[in-house]
C-alpha cells in the first residue's frame, strides 16, 4: 500500500513518529526494519523515539541509519513541517530551550505563505493507556513547542509513543497537561500502529474523536487549503478518515 503510494507520486514522502525498532540496535535497523520501509529511507522524516535509543542512549545506530538531524524542518509544497526531537534532547545541542528559540525565529518566515505542522514522539495529549494506567505523554518537553506553534496558527500536530491510533479535535493548550477544544486550536494526531502490540484504552479523553487500537499505517495528503487523513489497517480497513479545511488563505 505504501509502496504503490511513494511510486506513484514522486512527492510524496513516508514518515515515522519515533521507534523504527524495539531496542534500537543496528541488527534490528538492518534486519526488521530495512526489508520493508528501508527502501523509502531518502524520502522518510524520521523522528527519534524512546526505544530507538534504548540500547545506546546517544542512539548512534539509529542516526548512522537514517542520516537525520536531531531537529528540522522541511518544506514541501505549500506546507512548512517541523520535525522536533522530544527524546534525547540534551545531546547535539537540541535542549527543549534550543528547539524552542529556533521554532520561534523559523516560523514567522514561512508563516503567511505555508501552512504549518509538526512532528515529534511524545504527544501533548492522549487517552489512559491500559499498558500504562495513565495518559502516555511528556507536556514538559513538548508543551513549549505546542504553544508556540498554536500562537502562529499551526495546523496539526503528529505523534507516536502510544501504540494505537487516535484523533483529536482543535485543541489549545490551557494547562500542563490540559486542552480545551477551540477552533483556533491545532489537531493532533498519534499514529503509533506501526509495529508494536497495541495499547488499549482505559478512559478516553474528552475530545478525543476517533481511537483504533489496531496496528496500521496513517497517510495525510497535504494541499493548499486543507489536509486529509486516513488510518487502515494491517488487513486493509479504513478505521478514521476526514478531511479538515485550513483556517487560513496563503499569500499567493
Amino acid at each position: 500500500m505504501v509502496k504503490s503510494v511513494l511510486d506513484a507520486d514522486p512527492t510524496a514522502w513516508a514518515f515515522n513518529a519515533g521507534d523504527l525498532t524495539h531496542k534500537g540496535t543496528a541488527l534490528e535497523l538492518q534486519n526488521g526494519y530495512d526489508p520493508s520501509w528501508g527502501a523509502f529511507r531518502e524520502r522518510t522524516l524520521f523522528t527519534l523515539g524512546n526505544h530507538d535509543r534504548y540500547t545506546d542512549l546517544t542512539a548512534a545506530p539509529y542516526y548512522e541509519y537514517t542520516g537525520a538531524e536531531r531537529y528540522y524542518a522541511r518544506t514541501l509544497g505549500s506546507w512548512r513541517i517541523y520535525v522536533l526531537n522530544s527524546e534525547n534532547p540534551s545531546l547535539g545541542g537540541a535542549s527543549p530551550t534550543v528547539q524552542t528559540a529556533w521554532l520561534k525565529a523559523d516560523i514567522p518566515k514561512y508563516s503567511s505563505t505555508h501552512h504549518i505542522m509538526a512532528m515529534w514522539h511524545y504527544p501533548l495529549f492522549s487517552n489512559v493507556c491500559a499498558h500504562a494506567g495513565k495518559e502516555m505523554t511528556w507536556p514538559g518537553k513538548v508543551g513549549p513547542w505546542w504553544q508556540v506553534l498554536q500562537d502562529n496558527g499551526a495546523e496539526f500536530v503528529i505523534s507516536g509513543h502510544v501504540h494505537r491510533w487516535e484523533r483529536f479535535a482543535r485543541m489549545i493548550r490551557t494547562g500542563l497537561r490540559t486542552g480545551a477544544a477551540s477552533q483556533k486550536g491545532m489537531r493532533q494526531f498519534v499514529a503509533g500502529g506501526g509495529g508494536g502490540n497495541p495499547y488499549g484504552v482505559l478512559s478516553r479523553h474528552p475530545n478525543c474523536q476517533n481511537v483504533t487500537v489496531a496496528r496500521g499505517v496513517a497517510r495525510f495528503d497535504l494541499y493548499r487549503d486543507h489536509y486529509e487523513w486516513r488510518f487502515t489497517d494491517t488487513d486493509g480497513v479504513v478505521w478514521d478518515k476526514g478531511s479538515q479545511l485550513c483556517r487560513k488563505v496563503l499569500v499567493a
